[in-house]
């Protein structure tokens, strides 16, 4: 009987504690959610490169000159809000629907280049359109070759990362204006 009359006394506290303990928890499960959206970038979509450029307000630097192999209009095209804005366009091969082509522009000096898809084999220092520019010859872990070249423009830096041949890459660089 006793201990009745002095059951809400023992439970009220009991699950007072569970409360604070469950919004505790709570709080703490959301903090992943806050420190993501600081390190991940928000991403846009966009159907064509046209689209994009209208949303920036600025023309892309975009390839003249383009292999019959690869299709257009590219299969995606992303706008990556880091503290600056990046650039991203997809561009597969006609046949197997495969990304071939990533062209990067990075519309920010305080971007970082894009991470490689493997071992950096060798580099070569070219020129495009009279800019110094860096060719990279990659392997990635399924033991596919990769090229990237990479150099700055007034606009942006620029960086493309294909499965083309060098030879390739370099003139799809070359031919690279505001369409």
């Amino acid at each position: 009987m006793k201990l009745l009359r002095h059951l809400p006394g023992i439970i009220a506290p009991l699950l007072a504690l569970l409360a604070g303990t469950t919004l505790l928890l709570r709080a703490v499960d959301y903090l992943p959610a806050l420190w993501l959206r600081e390190v991940l970038p928000e991403v846009e979509r966009f159907h064509s490169p046209r689209e994009l450029e209208a949303r920036l307000g600025t023309k892309l630097l975009l390839p003249a000159y383009f292999p019959d192999y690869l299709a257009w209009p590219p299969a995606r095209s992303e706008l990556y809000y880091w503290p600056g804005l990046e650039v991203r366009i997809f561009i597969d091969s006609r046949d197997s629907r495969e990304t071939q082509l990533i062209i990067y522009q990075l519309l920010a000096d305080e971007l970082a280049l894009p991470a490689d898809p493997g071992l950096v084999l060798a580099e070569k220092n070219i020129f495009i359109h009279g800019a110094g520019a860096k060719l990279a010859w990659i392997r990635d872990g399924a033991g596919q070759r990769w090229y990237r070249l990479a150099w700055r423009t007034a606009q942006a830096r620029l960086v493309l990362l294909a499965k083309l041949p060098p030879g390739e890459l370099v003139r799809i660089a070359q031919s690279m204006r505001p369409l």
